[in-house]
C-alpha cells in the first residue's frame, strides 16, 4: 500500500507545528479524533483555567465528542452556545469559489 500521501500531510502537518511554536504558539497534531480530544481534554483545557465555552460554528468540537464533554463539565457555568450549529463548506477552483449546501447538525 502506497503510504505517501500519509507522509506528505504528517510532514506538512510537523511543519505547520513548527511554525506556530515559532510564533509563540503552543500546538499539537492529532494522529485521528480521539487523539484529538485527548489532547484536547487533557492538555489544553487544564491549562487554559476557562469556565466559559464558546465556539464559532466548528463541527470539529463536536465530531471529536469534546464540545459534550465540556457540556456535562459542571467546572463550567456558562456557554457562549449557537442556537443551531450549521456545517457549510466552501469549493474554490479556478479562480471562482461556490457555497455548498450547508448541513445542519
Amino acid at each position: 500500500m502506497d503510504d505517501s500521501i500519509d507522509i506528505y500531510w504528517t510532514k506538512r502537518l510537523e511543519r505547520c507545528r513548527k511554525a506556530l511554536e515559532g510564533n509563540g504558539f503552543e500546538a499539537f497534531v492529532a494522529r485521528d479524533a480521539l487523539h484529538a480530544q485527548e489532547i484536547t481534554l487533557g492538555e489544553i483545557v487544564p491549562k487554559a483555567d476557562a469556565r466559559i465555552v464558546s465556539w464559532a460554528d466548528s463541527m470539529t468540537l463536536p465530531r471529536t465528542g469534546v464540545l459534550q464533554t465540556l457540556l456535562e463539565n459542571p467546572r463550567f457555568t456558562g456557554f457562549d452556545v449557537p442556537l443551531v450549529i450549521f456545517s457549510s463548506s466552501f469549493h474554490c477552483s479556478g479562480g471562482s469559489c461556490r457555497n455548498l449546501p450547508r448541513q445542519r447538525w
